[in-house]
Formats: C-alpha cells, structure tokens, sequence
C-alpha cells in the first residue's frame, strides 16, 4: 500500500514539474519571439535554454506579487483580528504591511533603473494585465474546491474551462507585453534582451559585406547585439530603412562588447 502511495505521488510530482516547466517554456517563446519580432528575425533556432530563462523573467514578477499579496492579506487578517480596532493601529498595519510590496518594487527598479523605457504608465499596463492572470486563476481554483452545496452561477466546476480560457488569453497577452516591453530593458548578462554594443573583429579577408568599418581601427563601428546562435550574430542596422543584420559566425574572427556608454 506505501510503495502504491508512493509511487502515485512520483508521477503526480513529474507531471507537476513537467507542466510548470512546459508552460514556463511557452511563455518564453512567446517572450522571446515577440522580443526579436521587433527586429525582423525569429527566435527558432535559438538555444532551448534561452526560452526558459526567459519564461523565468516573465512568471516571476506575478508569481512573486501574488506570494507577496497572499502573505499580507494573511498578515492583516491576523493582525486586526488579534484586538479591537484603532486607526492608529489600521495606520501601522497597512504601513508594515505594505512593505514586502515596497521592497519587491525597489527590487525590480533596481534591476532596470539604468535601461531607458521603463515609465509608470508601462507599471499600469502590467498591472491589468497580472489583474487578467490572478482573477481568472483565482475563479478557476475556487469554482473547483467549492463544495457542491454552496456552488453558485459563476462559481462551479461547470465554469472551470472558462477560466482557464480567460487566464491562458491573459497569459499571452502578458507574454507579448513582456516581450516588447519588459525583456528588452532587462541585461543580457543575466538573460534578458537589452542589446549589448559590441564591436566585429575582422577576419583574414576582412570585415563581411554589410558591416561599417572603423575609420581609426581595423574593427568594425559599435553594433548592438540583438542576439547571437551557434551559427550567426544579429545586430541592429544602422540604416534607416533597414531592421537587423545576420552574420554568419565564420565571417568574422570573433567580436569585443563595449560597455554601457562607450558605444555609439
């Protein structure tokens, strides 16, 4: 009977593991595709890693608010209900409350606070679109917990499919905005899309048609470095009227990034 248990238990925990990691591998290619679609090139024949770094980046900031909103509802409810109510008191509860809120938003401002494009109207479009994550969830893990006898016209395991319709649109809307959005202002170092500035080293026969060469130096102009596979590099084109440039790998004896400021 323990080892049937048991045994149970194993396949319902891979199948677990197997679906978050699924649908944080989806959401990254929906992130990532949307991210290069910017510059007219596709994410196919990216590293597969690349997709789940990027799904990481996108469900952790709802995941974490959710943690963070749980945590503190669950703070409140214990505290006001510890004593009789005072506005002082309601005052210093919310305040404390409302703290792993701050620190969570201090966090994430860090981590971008150097990229361009990030604004508050941008924080507001995230936050309807987490509201398209979190309610649809919510009314779908509710709507099938409830016991029947207190089922109601929105709240039954009738209604669960709908839901999850709604949270699964929600999240590829979520996905998009990240990818457009988000993901770019995030470094590259530690797996986002903020494109880095590098510069191409010649090979024997020179630099390949297509890329700009330095006045002052045997090496190419700055370019920001969309994304690179085991066979290319994509930077963005300088000219107007073009998106990005493909490389090929083998058409240049390697490339020097530049740091933050020195490049064009």
């Amino acid at each position: 009977m323990g080892d049937a248990a048991n045994s149970s238990y194993s396949d319902w925990l891979l199948k677990y593991v197997g679906f978050c990691i699924g649908f944080i591998y989806s959401v990254g290619f929906l992130v990532v595709a949307r991210h290069l679609s910017r510059y007219g090139t596709s994410s196919f024949s990216l590293f597969q890693t690349q997709y789940l770094v990027a799904g990481v980046w996108a469900v952790s900031p709802p995941i974490a608010f959710a943690l963070v909103q749980r945590t503190a509802e669950k703070f409140k409810d214990r505290a006001y209900s510890s004593s009789s109510f005072t506005w002082r008191r309601f005052i210093l509860v919310f305040a404390i409350s409302g703290l792993p809120f701050g620190l969570l938003v201090a966090a994430s401002v860090t981590l971008i606070e150097n990229a361009g494009g990030f604004s508050w109207s941008l924080a507001g479009r995230l936050w309807v679109s987490y509201l398209l994550l979190s309610y649809p969830a919510d009314l779908a893990w509710l709507s099938w917990r409830v016991p029947g006898g207190d089922a109601r016209w929105w709240l039954n395991r009738q209604v669960v499919p709908y839901y999850l319709t709604v949270f699964a649109l929600g999240t590829v809307l979520y996905a998009l905005l990240f990818g457009s959005s988000i993901y770019p202002l995030i470094p590259a170092s530690v797996g986002g899309g903020r494109p880095r500035t590098i510069v191409f080293l010649p090979a024997k026969d020179g630099l390949p048609v297509g890329i700009l060469k330095d006045n002052s130096d045997e090496r190419s102009i700055p370019y920001e470095l969309v994304t690179q596979t085991d066979r290319s590099y994509v930077v963005i084109s300088p000219a107007p009227n073009e998106e990005s440039i493909e490389i090929n790998r083998d058409a240049v004896r390697g490339i020097v990034v530049i740091r933050d400021g020195l490049g064009r």
